[in-house]
């Protein structure tokens, strides 16, 4: 599911220009009823698609860079993520 998600995610996002990242997830889970089973998922589909839209149009990976290191803070350091949530 993580790579259907990434290209969905990231194709919608290039369709529509003013469409967010929580859009065009919203659309997915609408498609795709539970098929993400977590928030590390949704993470990894977030991280994806800011690769794939920085590949596929030819920018710079800082943003890609930036948005990956703030996960793997979350992830590995649990920064941002309440005490008592499941992660």
């Amino acid at each position: 599911m993580m790579f259907t998600g990434i290209d969905y995610v990231s194709r919608w996002m290039e369709i529509d220009e003013s469409m967010t990242f929580e859009e065009s997830f919203k659309r997915l889970a609408e498609k795709r009823h539970h098929s993400v089973q977590n928030v590390r998922q949704i993470g990894w589909i977030h991280v994806g698609a800011v690769y794939m839209l920085s590949v596929n149009n030819e920018v710079d990976l800082f943003g890609y860079n930036d948005i990956k290191g703030v996960f793997n803070d979350m992830i590995q350091k649990r920064v941002g993520v309440p005490r008592d949530a499941q992660f």
